[in-house]
């Protein structure tokens, strides 16, 4: 159940790619300082923790109904790459450090390329 479980988490994520891939986009259009990547991290973490909180939900009513209630639950075998993905925002997200000389953690500059650079494998999906 464990390995299922990892594929739901994928899957929730791959079904608000959209959402993802939006809060990405205005951040890197934005381009706004700390402020912007404080806000970003903030509005990205939200969505995250709404999809685990649905993963948690969607776990609770297998266990009450059984597998049956999976049967209208599709798997795209493309959510998890994009689920890599937001894993890796993920990590930015939390080892972002605003004083460059800490040594722990990645700056600025590198959490903004990182991001720039995941929204480009990101945007594929976007047609799918």
């Amino acid at each position: 159940m464990l390995s299922y479980g990892v594929i739901l988490e994928n899957q929730i994520y791959y079904n608000r790619k959209v959402d993802y891939i939006s809060l990405v986009e205005e951040y890197l259009r934005e381009n706004a300082g700390k402020a912007g990547v404080s806000l970003f991290q903030w509005e990205f973490f939200t969505l995250f923790r709404k999809d685990n909180k649905a993963l948690e939900n969607l776990e609770k009513e297998i266990l009450q109904e059984g597998l049956q209630r999976l049967a209208n639950f599709s798997i795209d075998p493309k959510s998890t790459e994009f689920s890599a993905l937001i894993n890796q925002i993920v990590s930015d997200c939390a080892f972002l450090r605003f004083n460059p000389e800490d040594s722990y953690g990645i700056t600025l500059d590198p959490f903004r390329n990182s991001i720039e650079k995941n929204f480009f494998k990101m945007q594929k999906y976007l047609n799918q």
